[in-house]
């Protein structure tokens, strides 16, 4: 499992093909590292042309919209060609370095990593471990003690990560000087947010033909229809409900778990998703949209449903301290922060940003289904981890 794989290519080039003052095709789209960022700045700058329109005469107006549109435009490039000279400085650095060892849970993109990052930076090769998600601060904590941590990048949920930044392994970088927005930057520029996995229930449509016959409320998923209908694994079922803990409460939410586990008789598998994929069980308690997605784009009958409440782990990209690819480390996290790489993300593992306003396939279907969400941020992660530890061992004893 937790094997290392390598993939890499001769260099090609000093310059990355397809990002800004490339020439290559995806910089053709106009999207580039900076897509995101702009379209926050073009907004601002677009409310102010529309407070205008009430001032001045026709020609006026003509006028200052052509000015403030030239503006935007000028903007834009400058920004552009000072995100071209951060990837250029650390593309020149990472190639120097060599390679990268990235530890996370998140096996797919991993894989996604390994294929699509070569083609864009050539000469840089990417090895990777795929790391659970109750094993990844144990994994370094025992490296640091060895001697070394491996990973020059970790990804994971900040649960993941928690017991990393506690015992100061995260190195903190100066993320706001390689363009990276500061909405995204967490813990003292220790930690990069990259995207959220999103807590939802998949069930095999096949099963359930009707939608409306689905549970609405954690509540409903005690009825006794459901019992033998349920499949789920430890960690998602202790993850997923810690969220509605944090509203109820620790005992109460303690209690539903047991009460639910003993009474539905779920079954407690890693291999949840085939199990409702395949049509034995109906539902994935707490299998996520990526489990659903995934499924869909197989042309499989799944779907998901939400209940009240359901949360949204905030997933983070950060580089441990001594890392002896810093370069490479900090290339990667630019890479997955811009179009191409979310693209990349999305096609391999189908998850996303889901905050509000972010307009990915996740906040599409979360509108549509008019669930809410609880996200994780610096506030409530350490009170969120303990809780989903402390459901884990009352339901399986570890």
């Amino acid at each position: 499992m937790h094997g290392c794989r390598a993939t890499g290519s001769a260099h090609r080039a000093h310059t990355p093909s397809g990002f800004p003052g490339t020439g290559g095709v995806m910089c053709a789209a106009g999207t580039g590292f900076l897509g995101i960022g702009e379209a926050k700045r073009c907004s601002r700058k677009g409310d102010s042309m529309h407070n205008i329109a009430h001032t001045g005469s026709k020609g006026t107006l003509v006028s200052l919209v052509a000015i403030s549109l030239l503006l935007l435009l000028v903007a834009a490039r400058e920004a552009r060609t000072a995100d071209d000279k951060v990837i250029t400085a650390l593309y020149e650095a990472a190639r120097k370095e060599g390679g990268i060892t990235v530890y996370s849970p998140a096996e797919l993109v991993l894989r996604g990593l390994e294929k699509e990052f070569p083609k864009t930076f050539a000469g840089i090769e990417i090895r990777s471990a795929t790391v659970e998600p109750t094993e990844l601060a144990t994994k370094l904590i025992t490296e640091k003690r060895g001697g070394g941590i491996r990973a020059d990048l970790i990804m994971g949920s900040l649960r993941d990560v928690t017991d990393l930044l506690e015992r100061g392994i995260i190195s903190a970088q100066d993320y706001g000087s390689m363009g990276i927005p500061k909405e995204l930057i967490m813990f003292n520029s220790r930690t990069v947010s990259i995207w959220n996995v999103a807590f939802a229930h998949a069930y095999n449509t096949n099963l359930v033909k009707d939608p409306a016959e689905l549970p609405k409320t954690w509540n409903d998923f005690l009825d006794p229809r459901w019992k033998g209908q349920l499949v789920t694994w430890d960690f998602s079922l202790s993850a997923g409900l810690a969220w509605w803990g944090l509203e109820i409460g620790e005992a109460a939410v303690i209690d539903y778990a047991k009460k639910l586990v003993t009474t539905q008789d779920v079954l407690l598998t890693r291999a949840a998703a085939d199990v409702v994929n395949t049509g034995e069980r109906a539902i994935f308690f707490n299998g996520g949209l990526a489990v659903a997605f995934q499924a869909q784009a197989k042309g499989l009958p799944v779907d998901f449903f939400l209940v009240e409440v359901q949360g949204a782990p905030q997933y983070v990209a950060c580089i441990p301290e001594g890392a002896k690819h810093p370069n490479a480390a900090r290339l990667v996290i630019k890479y997955l922060l811009s179009e191409p790489g979310k693209a990349m993300v999305w096609e391999y593992q189908k998850s996303a940003d889901a905050h509000p306003g972010a307009n990915t396939p996740y906040t599409k279907a979360i509108e549509a289904k008019g669930s809410r969400y609880i996200f994780e941020t610096e506030g409530n992660y350490r009170q969120r981890a303990q809780l989903a530890d402390k459901i884990r061992k009352a339901v399986v004893g570890q």
